[in-house]
């Protein structure tokens, strides 16, 4: 996609499937479903007109788990999955060629799907940008060519990665973690570059993985750091008239470019949270500015979850 073209259509909510997978969460009350829980939460978001699911290779049973539920259901959702390469793969191009096709026959299998919607490239700092610049968008138009892919994209960890990348065509979709704690994507002027392309993004981590929904005398280990920051953004919830998860969906939901929402479930009643969130109020302009200016230094430990140490 080029600037100007049409943006690929999705749903304004997508169902993320991690925690459905693998056991995901940090905290002492996220517990990873079973497979016939994770199957009825899957068709219960699906009746409440959830119709896009994102998931990924390296999630565990989560493919398998939404094959199973669109086998059995009968149903068509939009699937945006993800591959992964290595440095070692990235220098190689046969390599990084016969990796990535495995990789996606694999989830071609679980999903019980001919062609996936979406297929996203999943980046991160730590691999050479150049190989992957050079290397994964080729990969992505070979497959869209052999008709086992609809669209391909990016799905990044840190801003610095959309460096070089935005204007890429192979590059539809991009998927971003974005929150209010986390202003480093939105300060930057990719994020500008990434809403004049006209890019499908994806912002995922509006929760920061649950940590802007805890109390902040719960917190241990490094995370203690966050506790003035939670207490602040507690602040402008009740200034807002509005719950804290609604005024950190809210944030991301009405932040222009952005085109989905990836929420996570370890419960029915959080599909039916998130469902209603997406029709929530607004924050003021003067209450945006103000979590701009109050949360634009948090730390990078706080915001990237590897680097948490809560024991």
């Amino acid at each position: 996609m080029h600037k100007g073209d049409k943006k690929i259509s999705i749903p304004p909510l997508t169902m993320g499937t991690v925690a459905l997978g693998i056991s995901y969460g940090v905290f002492e009350d996220q517990k990873r479903p079973d497979t016939k829980a994770s199957l009825r939460m899957l068709e219960e978001a699906y009746k409440q007109g959830v119709t896009c699911f994102d998931t990924a290779r390296e999630y565990g049973d989560a493919e398998a788990i939404i094959g199973e539920f669109a086998e059995r259901s009968s149903v068509k959702p939009l699937i945006v999955s993800k591959f992964k390469l290595s440095n070692e793969a990235l220098k190689n191009k046969e390599v990084a060629l016969r990796e990535a096709t495995i990789s996606l026959r694999k989830s071609l299998k679980a999903l019980k799907l001919e062609a996936l919607p979406v297929l996203l490239f999943h980046n991160t700092s730590d691999l050479d940008q150049e190989q992957m610049i050079r290397l994964v968008p080729e990969i992505l138009e070979r497959f869209k060519k052999q008709g086992l892919i609809r669209h391909g994209g990016l799905s990044i960890d840190h801003p610095s990665e959309l460096k070089n990348v935005v204007d890429i065509g192979a590059f539809e979709v991009f998927q971003v973690p974005l929150n209010v704690f986390d202003q480093r994507l939105i300060q930057d002027e990719a994020w500008d570059q990434l809403c004049k392309a006209n890019k499908t993004v994806i912002a995922r981590s509006v929760f920061l993985k649950g940590l802007l929904l805890r109390q902040p005398n719960t917190l241990t280990g490094n995370l203690k750091e966050a506790s003035i920051a939670l207490s602040e953004l507690q602040s402008l919830a009740d200034k807002a008239e509005m719950s804290v998860a609604q005024f950190c969906f809210s944030y991301i939901r009405d932040l222009p470019g952005v085109s989905s929402i990836v929420f996570g479930a370890e419960q029915p009643i959080q599909i039916v949270e998130n469902i209603g969130m997406m029709h929530g109020p607004a924050i003021s302009t003067g209450l945006r500015k103000e979590a701009e200016q109050k949360f634009r230094s948090i730390s990078e430990t706080i915001l990237t979850p590897r680097l948490w140490k809560i024991i």
